[in-house]
Order: C-alpha cells, then sequence, then structure tokens
C-alpha cells in the first residue's frame, strides 16, 4: 500500500495486506513457476523480497494485470553510449 493510501485511511479501513508465494502467482498469470521468478527478477512483476525469497502482494498483482503488466522502464546507456 502506498503512504497516502495508508495516510488516507483508518486502522479499521485498512485492508489485510496478503503476500502471494510464486507459484500462486505463476498459476494465476498462466506461466511457468521459473518464468514468474524470471520476471521477478527482471523487475517486470511488483515483488517484494524477504530475504532470497519473492513474493508479490496480492492487490499489486491484480493492479498490475489490470493495468496491462508493465514492461521495465528503458535506461538509457552509460555515457550516452549505445550498448552493442
Amino acid at each position: 500500500m502506498s503512504n497516502l493510501l495508508l495516510n488516507e485511511t483508518t486502522p479499521a479501513e485498512r485492508v489485510h495486506i496478503r503476500l502471494l508465494h510464486m507459484d500462486d502467482v505463476a498459476q494465476r498469470l498462466g506461466v511457468s513457476l521459473q518464468r514468474a521468478y524470471e520476471m521477478g527478477r527482471q523487475g517486470i512483476l511488483p515483488i517484494v523480497r524477504m530475504g532470497r525469497q519473492m513474493r508479490v502482494e496480492e492487490h499489486l498483482l491484480i493492479e498490475w494485470i489490470e493495468s496491462g503488466g508493465k514492461m521495465l522502464p528503458v535506461t538509457p546507456p552509460r555515457n550516452g553510449k549505445k550498448s552493442s
């Protein structure tokens, strides 16, 4: 949840945050577990790291799906040089 959302709600209105295991994420997306982890490592999925483990907040996954699944932003190469 964003700080803005937390500031606009009372404790009674706040939703319990549910963290999904990557196998749940893979199943919901219809991809392999390996692909779900790859998408997490690449920053395609909105992951939460817990040590070496990856989780995805359920509401963020739903928002990500509804927005069409954002890809990584394109970062310009260092020193203005094109990468080969």
